[in-house]
């Protein structure tokens, strides 16, 4: 399979569709480095860290306010894509794409952003990741959800270089452990898409929605989930074994490729600017001309059909189901979900809603 095509569509629109797997690995690190085998490789050594690759500056940075309340740096200030989306009877809904990790040089959340969440009755999100934090059992749960339970390994499903290339990243990160030959290819990849982000400088543990989930703790506003890390964990685990390897396969070309951190920081830059097009051009699937088999594009769009479109289905009708209920309810979810073709946006324009971009 050509390798530009699946780390833009596959990696590109996981990196700001699940906000689930960004944070379960972390408390389960001591599961996945045995004792003995956690700090060294096969010949005993401590293996090293790969230094980080060349990045790039954002260009965004928090607000400057001057003595009479000014801002003095409007040109620097992230503008992210805000929909406001009403019925025409009074009813409203906050529709906002979040992104699942952060960057200082990304700069702040807008105060047009806060105040919009701050004045909302209740904050809508994929999944109340903190929440789970908490809950120890559902957290074995999912995580159960991706182990092999006849006797195999993912030796026995992934083809053997496939395998050595992804277990030498993982040691390369202190990652690896020989408990982790216990789960799907699929959490391989999300483990190795997180290293690749961290490589770049960015956050996987303070993305927008997560912020806001503790902000509304913190203050007692309702939190809704769209979905759940149940739903999100499942959904995962049921990719077809052929699937499970073609993202194992993009996730190990991504990391050894230096245009990735291109791709992956013109999706946080553009996300910044708000720009609706630029995003949705962004994230929409293209024929880059490259051949592919029909097997190869028959698991694409089934891949593309599972993390995106059925799932925007399931989001445009729990937001409208806000939009009944009278209350005003911040909708975030990853962005990829809100912009372009069979976005939620596009999805409530058509159901008869009004729908704005909103700035302030």
């Amino acid at each position: 399979m050509k390798k530009s095509i699946t780390v833009w569509l596959l990696l590109l629109a996981a990196a700001i569709t699940l906000s689930s797997c960004r944070f379960l690995l972390k408390p389960f690190k001591p599961f996945f480095r045995l004792p003995g085998t956690a700090e060294t490789d096969d010949t005993g050594s401590a293996p090293s860290t790969e230094p980080a690759f060349e990045t790039t500056d954002l260009g965004f940075e928090p607000a400057i306010i001057g003595a009479d309340g000014t801002v003095l740096n409007p040109g620097k200030i992230a503008t992210p894509l805000l929909f406001h989306v009403s019925d025409g009877n009074g009813r409203t809904l906050w529709l906002f794409g979040s992104i699942h990790v952060t960057r200082k040089d990304m700069g702040e959340l807008p105060d047009y952003v806060r105040s919009a969440f701050r004045s909302s009755d209740a904050l809508a999100v994929e999944a109340n990741v903190v929440e789970v934090e908490k809950d120890m059992s559902r957290m074995v749960t999912c995580l159960q959800s991706m182990v092999y339970r006849d006797g195999s390994s993912i030796k026995d499903h992934i083809p053997k270089e496939l395998y050595q290339e992804a277990k030498h990243i993982l040691k390369q990160n202190k990652s690896y452990s020989f408990a982790m030959d216990l789960y799907y290819p699929c959490l391989w990849a999300d483990t190795i898409e997180m290293l690749i982000v961290s490589r770049l400088g960015f956050d996987t543990e303070s993305g927008i929605d997560r912020q806001l989930i503790l902000e509304a703790t913190e203050t007692g506003k309702d939190i809704l989930e769209v979905e759940s890390v149940e739903f999100q964990y499942e959904m995962m685990a049921n990719f077809t074994p052929e699937i499970q390897t073609m993202l194992l396969e993009s996730s190990v070309a991504a990391y050894g490729d230096p245009a990735y951190n291109t791709s992956f920081e013109e999706l946080a830059r553009t996300w910044c600017s708000g720009d609706r097009e630029a995003l949705a051009e962004l994230l929409k699937e293209e024929d880059s001309g490259e051949d592919l088999t029909p097997e190869e594009q028959a698991m694409i769009e089934a891949y593309n059909r599972a993390i995106l479109l059925d799932r925007n289905v399931g989001m445009a009708a729990r937001a409208e189901s806000y939009l009944k209920s009278g209350k005003t309810v911040f909708f975030c979810v990853g962005a990829a979900h809100i912009v372009g073709e069979n976005g939620v946006a596009e999805a409530l324009e058509k159901a008869g809603y009004t729908v704005e971009v909103f700035r302030g």
